[in-house]
């Protein structure tokens, strides 16, 4: 009685699609941004003492990590850089496009996308395909502004809550 269930380790690949510039400019975010949202996802959905997770919630025992090894079977570091032609995405058309084309097996990791939005999109920060969506496109987009803690994360959305919420 009162023991928590063994802890789950869900594998995240974050797709940070970009446009050409240099890891860490703009919207190629830098490996420790990544590492950051990664962070703040273990300290909400864990609710670690001393961490702005630590509220009124519970610990699911769930944890976030890094996709280890890729879909083909080699080393990763789940971080997958893909440079695409657009500078900004303005539709969700684009978005779908861009996901259909990056993902990984959603049965296997977590799949997430940093983007830069635009036109009708520029005011989005982050959604969810709902369960039993289209599995070409199941995971998590988010604007790279509101990514983690760190780099381009710019306030009030610097503190990887956006994510916590749409996971």
């Amino acid at each position: 009685a009162g023991r928590l269930p063994a802890v789950i380790k869900i594998p995240v690949v974050v797709h940070v699609i970009h446009n050409g510039d240099a890891v860490g400019v703009n919207e190629n975010i830098a490996d420790g941004q990544v590492l950051s949202q990664i962070t703040v996802f273990n300290q909400d959905f864990r609710r670690m003492s001393g961490t702005p997770g630590f509220g009124s919630g519970v610990d699911t025992t769930i944890e976030f990590c890094l996709a280890k090894v890729d879909p083909n079977g080699n080393p990763t570091t789940g971080i997958d850089r893909v440079s695409r032609s657009a500078a900004s995405y303005n539709t969700m058309a684009a978005i779908q496009a861009a996901k259909t084309a990056t993902i990984w097996d959603p049965t296997k990791y977590l799949n997430m996308w940093t983007f830069a939005f635009g036109g009708g999109m520029a005011s989005t920060l982050g959604y969810a395909q709902f369960p039993g969506g289209a599995a070409a496109t199941d995971g998590v987009v988010v604007t790279y502004t509101g990514f983690g803690t760190i780099g381009t994360a710019t306030a009030p959305f610097n503190k990887g809550r956006t994510l916590t919420h749409e996971v």
